[in-house]
């Protein structure tokens, strides 16, 4: 018997019969021909019995199915380790730098930083590069450098879950767009605006619902 380290319930492997299966966590012995499975779908329910054990794709695709999602934190190591593996030097460098900037977050503050506060890391990041290539633009210095910053930029931009555009955010505020109009000052509409949003559950910027709501109000 062997134990596998993988990140699923589906975690001790044993060889039966000449062939290897995955035993899910929850199933125990409860007579000579019975089993408890607390862990199985019914469809691989249906299928198990004490002489037939579940085909290895059918356990390989549920065990697919029940991998919980990595944060952004671990997306970025995994990443940089596949940029040095692969020799990407852009991609390589810029990982290294938001992963020291959350380290010392998260030395700072003794937790993992949230995958909220690694995209803030890399935002604040991407608009350094930005200003950067503004200042080289003015100076005429469009050269490996700039080209290098901005390869930086357009990687960290596939790291970033999609967002609303603005216009997209008009649309989305149809509901309330009569508090945003009638809202006394631009903050309060941007906080009715922001309610509304997250009660949706959708991903924005801040600068683009500011801009939504100077659209709205005719700012």
């Amino acid at each position: 018997m062997r134990l596998h380290t993988v990140n699923c319930q589906f975690v001790m492997v044993r060889t039966l019969r000449k062939q290897i299966v995955a035993r899910p966590k929850g199933i125990r012995k409860i007579g000579r021909r019975e089993r408890r499975l607390e862990h199985l779908p019914r469809s691989l329910q249906s299928s198990w019995s004490p002489r037939r054990e579940p085909t290895r794709n059918a356990v390989h695709h549920y065990c697919m199915a029940e991998e919980t999602k990595m944060s952004l934190m671990q997306t970025i190591r995994t990443k940089l380790t596949e940029s040095r593996k692969a020799g990407k030097p852009i991609e390589l460098s810029v990982l290294q730098v938001v992963l020291g900037e959350a380290t010392m977050a998260e030395a700072r503050s003794g937790k993992t930083p949230t995958d909220e506060e690694i995209e803030k890391i890399i935002r604040k990041t991407m608009l350094g590069n930005q200003e950067t290539m503004g200042l080289m633009e003015q100076k005429g210095l469009v050269n490996e450098t700039y080209a290098r910053l901005k390869g930086e930029n357009a990687f960290l931009q596939t790291l970033l879950p999609q967002t609303l555009g603005v216009a997209d955010i008009v649309t989305a505020l149809g509901e309330v767009a009569e508090a945003v109009k009638s809202a006394k000052n631009d903050g309060q509409a941007t906080g009715v605006a922001m309610k509304q949003l997250k009660g949706k559950g959708l991903k924005v910027l801040g600068d683009d619902v500011s801009a939504a709501v100077r659209q709205m109000r005719g700012g």
